[in-house]
């Protein structure tokens, strides 16, 4: 995968900011766009059907050797500990993608379409019926219910394998209800945080930051409190971006309908790419920056000048199962979005997971209405200062 040089990053401070109105009124656009017209968008890049607004401006920029990566993936596919049907080699060596491209709007991202079948669905079994039933990895309920850990087993690894009658007690009952293993993974369940646990309130690493008492300021570097990132998905990135090193990472869970406004991740202390991985449903992804609001003669470009150019400096991608975007270079800093979730669109081989998995019958279907999105990061640099920037 090319390295690009990365820029500093803003402060930390402006994970609060909002997102520019050229940006933000974008994301609107596409929320509001019906799903049968997106095919005709010309400004949607869409990988099996680039349009000739993209042809000019999409370019290959690396070629991964196809041995190798066939070699990385066997390897992912054979670690570790077996749970689901994910064991088999790539029965396709012939379909492997290895074109890595960039893109002219969007300095610095790079995007590698399609892993393989298999490794998208031992990807979800390490995520979802491993990780997910780990206590150190936090998740949006935790703030409000109490997660029923102690009835986790060999018998019953993960929620997916619990009773459906299994009950997630509220903390505070004056606020919320119960509800069913069945509703909090199909309705309630939002996110989870792998390795460094992100304050999404706060949007600061626990890690980072002095405890109550604690000298010093912003960015206390304290490592080895850092919960384990999972080893085996470390290996499966290192293998594919060997100059990131993965400490922290947010699963997102989304459905039809659901959206992620406009924002920048800029927590980390680290200028290493971020690493996103899709898997399920497709899904529109919005990545830029604001126009430059001045004219090359310094006068100020008006509204309609600055929406007029707002769309030759973000990429709008159609990302589809396996799909992965490296933010690196300027783009490692750039505004994103999801503005929609395409229902009906996830691969027929995972639309039956994990029902298909033996005791999981209950759950047949669950992942047709889902997208699962890893986005993987490196929190500090070896030789950075741990004083906040």
């Amino acid at each position: 995968m090319a390295v690009t040089e990365i820029p500093p990053p803003p402060p930390v401070a402006h994970a609060h900011h909002p997102p520019p109105p050229a940006v933000l009124a974008l994301h609107k656009q596409y929320i509001k766009k019906p799903i049968e017209q997106l095919a005709d968008d010309p400004y949607i890049l869409d990988l099996d059907n680039i349009s000739d607004y993209h042809k000019t401006r999409l370019q290959p920029i690396s070629e991964l050797d196809k041995d190798r990566l066939l070699s990385d993936y066997k390897t992912f596919l054979e670690d570790g500990p077996e749970n689901g049907v994910a064991t088999e080699l790539v029965a396709d060596p012939d379909g492997i993608r290895t074109t890595v491209y960039t893109h002219k709007n969007v300095p610095g991202i790079q995007i590698l379409p399609s892993l393989p079948p298999a490794v998208q669905t031992k990807v979800l079994e390490r995520i979802l019926l491993r990780d997910l039933s780990n206590p150190v990895h936090k998740t949006n309920l935790h703030a409000h219910y109490q997660l029923p850990y102690s009835q986790f087993s060999s018998d019953k690894p993960s929620y997916f394998h619990l009773d459906a009658d299994t009950t997630f007690e509220p903390l505070d009952p004056t606020v919320h209800k119960p509800m069913t293993v069945q509703q909090a993974l199909k309705k309630k369940l939002r996110w989870m945080t792998l390795g460094g646990q992100y304050d999404w309130t706060k949007k600061v690493y626990p890690e980072m930051v002095p405890r109550d008492g604690e000298e010093g300021v912003e960015g206390v570097d304290r490592r080895d409190e850092v919960p384990q990132f999972p080893p085996d998905l470390k290996r499966l990135i290192q293998a594919l971006f060997p100059q990131i090193t993965p400490e922290a990472a947010i699963s997102n869970f989304y459905s039809p309908g659901d959206q992620l406004s406009p924002h920048r991740d800029v927590s980390e202390k680290s200028c290493k790419g971020l690493v996103s991985i899709s898997i399920g449903c497709d899904a529109l992804f919005l990545i830029g920056f604001a126009p430059d609001p001045l004219k090359e003669d310094g006068t100020v470009k008006t509204a309609e000048e600055v929406e007029a150019e707002s769309k030759e400096h973000v990429l709008l991608v159609r990302l589809k199962s396996g799909d992965v975007i490296v933010m690196n270079g300027e783009s490692r800093w750039a505004w994103h979005a999801v503005p929609k979730v395409i229902r009906g669109t996830c691969p027929s081989n995972l639309q039956s997971w994990p029902g298909e998995l033996k005791g999981l019958d209950g759950w047949d279907s669950w992942m047709s209405t889902k997208r699962v999105n890893l986005n993987v990061r490196q929190m500090w640099d070896p030789d950075q200062e741990t004083k906040q920037m």
